[in-house]
């Protein structure tokens, strides 16, 4: 069972490509990046569990409701605090770029203290555990909580996977990464992050922030991660070459001693691109635990991000028999009957 720590959120969302300013209407979703992990992993016939805290309101609790039609062990997903998290998406298209703007101040999450988890009931069961940058750049709850988490997996040698996002305005509670995440990547197993992310997050030297690196250079600096954090001992990305916002290629880039590098998957047009690094990350999970060579695991992963790029909503909704079947390029867009 896959363990994950971090805050549900609400979603709303522009229809119809319509600008914040045009809009009168919003579609409604629910996610957050570790849940729609596990969501996709639900899909992929893997159980999940939960640790988060909602508002004991229909909100919360329809959010509660929403992880549980997908399998996922809603147990340890506590009830407080006054609010949801909130984020408002303007979707792109074509030449214009999209837009969120996040509203997770006093959130109900927050509220959650290490002290109210019960960890040995917690981890019960578990056999991977996995957290991403944007917990720990919540609040010092969050941060700790993450720090136990990550500890707690540790001391059981539970392998712990990172998708480490990195959120500029959410990082403002006295701290900064560099207080919390070369600590938790000291026992993390395997990262999913671009070259600037990590670098930003670690400490790490970057000389150009705007330069584009190609695949040799990418997997040069994984390689060097790799060596300065030695208990990762897989690095991987989801590529994204931007020809427009409703346009992307997508190629899935991976080191574990040595490179491996998916297929390119060009998306367009795009439905949306919220989540499809969730997707890629839950994919790499599943290849891990199911002990799959390395080359299945990069593609499988990368045609799982694609396909969530073809899906509205925070989180993908297919089976791994839907992803396996676009692998294989006949497969592609033809109408099943």
């Amino acid at each position: 069972m896959v363990l994950s720590l971090g805050e549900l959120i609400l979603r709303f969302g522009t229809i119809n490509q319509e600008k914040f300013e045009q809009a009168s209407q919003f579609g409604v979703s629910y996610g957050g990046s570790e849940a729609n992990v596990l969501i996709a992993l639900g899909q992929f016939e893997m159980a999940g569990r939960m640790l988060s805290r909602v508002t004991d309101n229909p909100i919360g609790q329809t959010a509660c409701r929403k992880l549980h039609a997908f399998g996922i062990d809603t147990s340890y997903i506590s009830y407080g605090g006054d609010r949801m998290g909130l984020y408002y998406l303007e979707h792109g298209a074509s030449v214009r770029a999209g837009n969120i703007i996040y509203d997770r101040k006093n959130a109900s999450f927050n509220t959650l203290r290490v002290e109210d988890v019960n960890w040995d009931s917690l981890f019960e069961g578990i056999t991977w555990f996995h957290w991403s940058g944007i917990t720990p750049a919540l609040s010092q709850n969050a941060a700790d909580l993450c720090r136990k988490s990550v500890e707690e997996a540790a001391s059981r040698e539970i392998p712990i996977s990172c998708d480490l996002h990195f959120r500029k305005t959410l990082w403002d509670y006295g701290i900064s990464p560099l207080d919390v995440i070369p600590e938790l990547l000291g026992k993390t197993s395997l990262l999913v992050g671009d070259p600037l992310t990590i670098a930003r997050m670690t400490g790490d030297e970057f000389a150009n922030e705007s330069a584009h690196l190609d695949d040799k250079e990418i997997l040069e600096f994984f390689r060097k991660t790799s060596e300065s954090f030695p208990s990762i001992q897989t690095l991987a990305m989801l590529s994204r070459e931007v020809i427009s916002a409703s346009d992307n290629k997508l190629k899935g880039i991976l080191f574990e001693g040595q490179p491996y590098l998916s297929s390119t998957y060009r998306v367009s047009p795009i439905v949306d691109r919220i989540g499809g690094g969730d997707a890629f990350m839950a994919g790499l999970i599943y290849g891990k635990i199911n002990e799959q060579p390395l080359q299945e695991t990069i593609e499988f992963a990368t045609a799982a991000g694609a396909y969530k790029h073809t899906v509205s909503g925070d989180h993908l909704v297919g089976s791994a028999d839907d992803i396996k079947s676009i692998i294989s390029a006949s497969h592609r867009g033809k109408l099943n009957r």
